[in-house]
């Protein structure tokens, strides 16, 4: 039977890692590597063929040894039979029709979904393996699972992100590894990977008071009920004058409105894309998905052309900006200048766990801002960053696959940057759904070594 192995990949991204397509390969470049990947020999193949075509030539034939003989042409026999066997089953593969079961798929990110993709009854071929792996989207590990007697593909991404075309590669050898051919195969299919969310509490609304009567103002200004006075100006209507306290000390005074104010749920929202966003990503969507951020919010992420109000495509806003990481906030600016201008002062911002680009840029937008802004940094863990944790990690191998978390100091850095210019800051651990303040970080795990440049 075939084998369909799992693809081995690690399950926590590279740095900069996204769900893009890689680049094609034109001209004749590619046409020279795929018909590179139909040559059927391997190195071992080239071998032992040789090998026996040198003992059959030069010492079986010539000195007329039968037994020689018969184990050189027994044994070219069993090469040639298993590479007309992959050449065969290659061939078929790939002129077999891939299916229209996978024409729109839609998961979650380090989720397992269903593409629907059957290997058919080349998978019980026992003299072959079959591989078969994601090169668009990539970051994705793919494995194929018995449902009725038939092999189904599975896949799970580990980043979020689309892609409009599947490209898979199949490498197909023989149990001796003799023979291999490897091509790729492109099927049009539209693909969505969202975010995990995780356990997330529901924060609460960002406060924003407009013009109003239902509120007093604190700063006292000429708005609102007449409950405050002052001594009479010209030109104040005679109306307003205290004639009562006039005529019993003689000093002039009017009364003065006291403003009050009215709270508005209308708020801002914008997703900062860049290096480490992906656990950001999920604090974003869980937020939006479960009405957290208020029924009136005009959302934006990195890389989108306009402001959305409608959930759902403020979810794929925060999907497509895996492809503006390079931008990292650019367009922070220009969005708070709008909401300003219709009024809309409150901000939430949603922020990558690293400093990068996007922290001056976003601190210096949201510094000169008279309204509140609330930010939110996303987090897979935190891990204290302290010199016996980096000395471990240099002794002491975890794996591809170890979630170490995201460092205290790295976290601390960006968010006191941010407190700085003013905003309100909640670090947000994806996995357990727990938010810290900037202060509380210093209480996780083993105490934390304050490292020179870094301010705590």
């Amino acid at each position: 039977m075939a084998v369909a192995t799992r693809q081995a990949y690690r399950s926590q991204p590279r740095t900069g890692a996204s769900i893009r397509s890689k680049p094609k390969r034109r001209g004749t470049l590619s046409v020279a590597w795929a018909l590179l990947g139909w040559w059927p020999l391997t190195p071992l193949g080239l071998a032992v063929g040789g090998g026996l075509a040198a003992l059959l030539k030069w010492v079986a034939l010539p000195k007329q040894d039968r037994v020689l003989t018969a184990l050189a042409l027994c044994g070219l026999a069993v090469e040639a039979l298993t590479l007309v066997n992959v050449v065969l089953m290659a061939a078929w593969l790939r002129v077999r029709p891939l299916g229209t079961n996978a024409s729109s798929l839609r998961s979650e990110a380090c989720v397992p979904f269903r593409t629907g993709y059957r290997l058919g009854w080349a998978a019980w071929n026992p003299l072959v393996r079959i591989e078969v792996r994601w090169r668009s989207p990539s970051n994705a590990t793919t494995e194929f699972v018995a449902e009725r007697g038939r092999l189904v593909e599975h896949v799970t991404a580990e980043v979020r992100g689309t892609a409009e075309t599947v490209v898979r590669r199949f490498v197909v050898a023989d149990v001796l590894h003799l023979s291999r051919v490897r091509f790729d195969r492109s099927q049009a299919s539209s693909v969505a990977i969202l975010p995990a969310r995780g356990p997330l509490a529901r924060p609460d609304v960002l406060p924003q008071f407009v013009s109003g009567d239902q509120l007093g103002h604190p700063s006292g200004r000429p708005e609102g009920d007449l409950i405050e006075m002052r001594r009479y100006a010209p030109g104040d209507p005679l109306k307003l004058v205290l004639w009562k306290l006039y005529g019993r000390t003689g000093r002039l005074l009017v009364r003065t409105p006291e403003r009050a104010v009215s709270p508005s749920a209308a708020t801002l929202a914008y997703f900062v894309a860049g290096l480490a966003d992906e656990a950001s990503a999920g604090v974003a969507r869980g937020l939006i998905e479960n009405g957290a951020l208020g029924n009136d919010v005009t959302f934006r992420a990195d890389g989108a052309p306009a402001t959305t109000r409608a959930p759902g495509e403020a979810v794929n806003q925060v999907v497509r900006s895996v492809e503006a990481r390079h931008q990292s906030g650019a367009g922070l600016a220009s969005f708070l200048d709008e909401g300003e201008a219709t009024g809309i002062r409150a901000c939430i911002l949603f922020v990558p766990s690293r400093p990068g680009p996007w922290l001056d840029r976003v601190a210096t937008a949201i510094a000169a801002r008279p309204g509140p802004v609330r930010v939110f940094v996303g987090v897979d863990g935190l891990r204290p960053a302290s010199t016996r944790a980096r000395l471990h990690d240099l002794l002491v191998h975890n794996g591809a696959g170890a979630n170490q978390g995201e460092s205290v100091n790295v976290v601390n850095a960006a968010a006191h940057r941010l407190e700085a210019a003013g905003a309100i800051v909640r670090v947000v651990d994806r996995v357990s759904g727990r938010v810290f303040r900037p202060e509380d970080l210093l209480a996780v795990g083993m105490p934390v070594v304050r490292e020179q440049g870094v301010q705590l």
